[in-house]
């Protein structure tokens, strides 16, 4: 067969017949033939190399992957494109040794200075056991290395997400068992990651809500849900509890069928801690606002004492509760919820105070049986089931009037919001017994004022009046609804109109207007002689706010000592 060498623009070798011979170091190819083709036009880089590391030829693929025409790719040593001699060295060295090489990776270095990363596929062509030239495949993988790399730094980055991730992550199989756990959850629940792995992620369940959990998961599993939220309580190691609210989400295969379940939990013990204060505060204050209400409305003391046992137990809920005042300078029970008649004379009379004692203070007792109380006492206490107390002053003016007590089953820390809210309680306490008594003062005030026969009137100090009783009706002749709101000034004739502001400048003084006898017209127009005593009336602070007015009718009087004038009168004539 005729042969021809190919241009070395393109091959850089002279042809030869026969594989097995070797003319110069250069390997040859049947020019025009349909294996040239195949070299020249090999959609991946082919290249061939000497055993000294000459490159005697490289097709069209390996010189587009470079950047390199072919004089100057081809003649060159193969080192000089190696970015890592090591490498090229150790490729050379093996091959020289008949080793077989399958993707070897390597970086070569472009004409415009990147680099390309390869994976070369190799064998050596020998003569009398030594070697002639390689055969190299060169497969750019460039793209290929960025994205493993990407992916790498992306799963290292996950990796150190999911272990340094402020919540719980874990990985479930099927069964609950768990798969993986990171090292946050660790934390929360006091175990190594060794004592977890294997075990069912419900074993840290607290009882209560293992069965909502499990039903949710089952679900999840069995491909009804993907994912769910559920917020339960977990139980420590050390035996302590805390809330989280847990996401579990499913992976699924490629068929769409559940593989592992990633459960994410979120300690929330502080959002649920703050959620418990808020509701105890919101119920505290519901307490208070109901007491204020139910008091407004007491008409009697066991109106007020009822009202008060209800905030008492509500706003610090307690089991039981007392209230006792002072009687004679000993506590007395005056109203109680829970309490045996035994347990109430064991106990009545003993207080943390004395009568004489000035601004008593709230006291506590966590737990009764390690208080120091004589042991009658404690043994009633006891007896009684109560194990832990707090004592409540009622005082006045830092005065003590009494005291309510708050009982508890369980031992227990009055906090100090707790006792802000019960001394809060002894202060209203305090003020509907007051506003019954007043209420009652006043009724009976009231009451004589009605009955009595004089004429009672009240006035600010506009002299504007403000109440008119039935006598003042029967001796004025107008109505308490004529007169209420309208000047005193009405019942006064004009040559006697000075003496209002003479006597309103008196009251204003403090001054009292005793036995001041005077005219006065009624509504009739006929005048009427009266004798008054008008008092200040002042408010809680000792301001004089307006005046009250005792009008009684002397005109029997006038009439009997205008007779005696007369008699006398007629006697001296």
């Amino acid at each position: 067969m005729e042969q021809r060498a190919l241009p070395s623009s393109i091959s850089g070798a002279r042809s030869f017949g026969d594989n097995s011979e070797v003319e110069g170091d250069r390997a040859v190819l049947p020019p025009g033939s349909e294996l040239e083709d195949f070299f020249e036009n090999a959609a991946v880089g082919l290249h061939i190399v000497s055993n000294d590391g000459t490159i005697l030829r490289a097709n069209r693929a390996e010189l587009d992957l470079l950047g390199y025409a072919p004089d100057e790719y081809i003649g060159r040593n193969i080192r000089e494109v190696h970015a890592d001699p090591a490498t090229i060295d150790d490729i050379l060295d093996r091959l020289s040794r008949r080793e077989h090489l399958q993707h070897y990776r390597a970086r070569l270095r472009a004409r415009d200075g990147s680099i390309r990363w390869v994976e070369i596929s190799s064998n050596a062509r020998s003569a009398g056991g030594r070697m002639i030239n390689t055969r190299c495949v060169t497969i750019d993988v460039t793209e290929k290395v960025k994205a493993d790399e990407l992916l790498r730094e992306q799963e290292q980055r996950l990796a150190l997400t999911y272990d340094s991730a402020g919540v719980g992550i874990v990985e479930a199989d099927a069964e609950g068992r768990l798969l993986r756990v990171n090292g946050h959850l660790c934390h929360l629940l006091g175990y190594t990651q060794e004592e977890l792995i294997g075990r069912p992620v419900f074993d840290w369940t607290y009882p209560a809500d293992v069965e909502v959990d499990r039903a949710k998961y089952r679900q999840q599993v069995a491909g009804k849900i993907k994912s769910y939220a559920i917020e339960k309580r977990f139980v420590r190691k050390n035996g302590s509890m805390f809330w989280a609210v847990v996401t579990s989400s499913s992976v699924l295969d490629a068929s769409g069928q559940f593989r592992y379940a990633v459960r994410v939990q979120h300690d929330v013990s502080e959002r649920k801690e703050i959620e418990a204060i808020l509701a105890r505060r919101a119920e505290e204050q519901a307490a208070l606002h109901q007491l204020t209400e139910m008091l407004q409305h007491a008409l009697t003391p066991e109106g007020v004492y009822e009202a008060a046992l209800d905030a008492i137990q509500r706003g610090l809920r307690c089991q039981r509760a007392s209230i006792l005042l002072l009687d004679g300078g000993s506590m007395k029970f005056v109203a109680w919820r829970g309490l045996s008649d035994a347990y109430r004379a064991a106990v009545e009379g003993h207080s943390p105070w004395s009568a004489a004692d000035r601004d008593p203070q709230p006291i506590s007792m966590r737990d009764v049986e390690h208080a120091e109380l004589p042991d009658s006492l404690k043994q009633a206490i006891r007896t009684e089931g109560i194990s832990a107390v707090c004592f409540i002053p009622i005082t006045e003016g830092g005065r003590l009037l009494g005291k309510f007590m708050a009982y508890f089953d369980e031992p227990h820390d009055c906090t100090a919001e707790q006792l802000d809210v019960a001394q809060t309680i002894a202060r209203q306490l305090r003020f509907g017994l007051e506003r019954v008594r007043t209420q009652k003062a006043a009724q009976r005030l009231a009451a004589i004022v009605e009955s009595s026969h004089d004429a009672i009137v009240s006035k600010d100090l506009n002299g504007i009046v403000s109440t008119w009783n039935g006598s003042a009706e029967r001796l004025f002749g107008y109505t308490a609804a004529e007169m209420v709101g309208k000047p005193i000034a009405t019942i006064i004739p004009e040559d006697r109109l000075g003496e209002e502001p003479l006597i309103l400048g008196r009251i204003r003084n403090g001054e009292l207007v005793d036995h001041f006898e005077t005219v006065r017209r009624r509504k009739d127009g006929t005048l009427v002689d009266i004798s008054l005593t008008i008092s200040p009336v002042r408010d809680a602070s000792g301001r004089i706010i307006g005046a009250s007015k005792i009008a009684r009718d002397i005109s029997d009087k006038k009439i009997a000592e205008a007779r005696i004038q007369d008699s006398e009168r007629q006697l001296r004539d």
